[in-house]
C-alpha cells in the first residue's frame, strides 16, 4: 500500500513537472525540432476538452486545437508561447512547398519532385496516377528553384506579376524586385505564374532577400 502511495505521488510530481515545462516532452528533439513539430495534431482518445496548441506546417504558424486529455503526440504544447518558442526555428518556405503530394507506385517516363519540408531537401518520388499537387515539380532544379530558399531568395521572385487566363477577382500579393516589397494585385484564378501568394506575409518571407547581395 504504502509503495503504491509512493509511486502515485512520483508520477503526480512527473506530471507537474511535464505541465510546468508547457508541453509533452518524450525525448529531447534537435535541432529546430522538426522531428516533433511537423507531425499533425492528435487530439488523443480521452473525452476531455482542454485548450491546446500545435505547430501547423501548412500555415507555419502556431494554432489552438482541442485535446481529449490523454495519449496524442508531442506537437501538444499548452501555449502559444511554449509552441513557438520550440517550433518556431522552422525555417520558412513557399506556401507551396510545405505539404508533402499524394505519392503512388506510377512511373512515368521520368520521376518528379517534391520539396521535404522534414529534411529541407527537395526528393525524387513517383506521384499517384494524374495528380496534381503544387508541391510536385518536374526537374530537381525547378523544385531547388521554388522552395529551397538561399541567400537571394527563389528566382520565380523575380517573375513579372501574372494575373492569369480566368475571369475570377482574387486578392493575391507579388513580389515587386523593383520597390523590393510585396504589391497585391488580383488574380483571375488559373494560369500565372509562382509570384502569387495569399498573404503579402508570405510573399515577404520567401522572397525579401530577392535582390539583396
Amino acid at each position: 500500500m504504502g509503495q503504491a502511495a509512493g509511486n502515485s505521488r512520483a508520477f503526480l510530481r512527473a506530471a507537474a513537472f511535464v505541465v510546468l515545462l508547457g508541453r509533452v516532452r518524450l525525448q529531447i528533439p534537435t535541432a529546430d525540432n522538426r522531428e516533433l513539430c511537423l507531425e499533425a495534431p492528435v487530439p488523443g482518445v480521452c473525452p476531455g476538452s482542454f485548450d491546446r496548441w500545435y505547430y501547423n506546417r501548412a500555415s507555419q504558424d502556431c494554432q489552438r486545437f482541442t485535446h481529449g486529455g490523454c495519449l496524442g503526440n508531442e506537437n501538444n504544447f499548452l501555449s502559444f508561447d511554449a509552441c513557438i518558442e520550440t517550433c518556431g526555428k522552422i525555417k520558412k518556405v513557399p506556401v507551396m512547398c510545405r505539404v508533402k503530394p499524394p505519392q503512388g507506385t506510377w512511373s512515368p517516363l521520368k520521376p518528379k519532385y517534391f520539396f521535404n519540408l522534414e529534411t529541407m531537401k527537395c526528393e525524387e518520388f513517383f506521384p499517384k496516377k494524374r495528380s496534381r499537387h503544387p508541391n510536385m515539380f518536374s526537374s530537381k532544379r525547378s523544385c531547388t528553384d521554388v522552395c529551397k530558399l538561399g541567400r537571394r531568395g527563389p528566382s520565380f521572385c523575380s517573375s513579372p506579376k501574372d494575373v492569369g487566363l480566368c475571369s475570377a477577382s482574387l486578392h493575391r500579393f507579388y513580389y515587386n524586385i523593383a520597390s523590393r516589397t510585396c504589391v497585391a494585385f488580383m488574380y483571375t484564378g488559373c494560369g500565372g505564374n509562382n509570384n502569387n501568394f495569399l498573404t503579402k506575409k508570405d510573399c515577404m518571407n520567401a522572397c525579401k532577400h530577392v535582390g539583396r547581395m
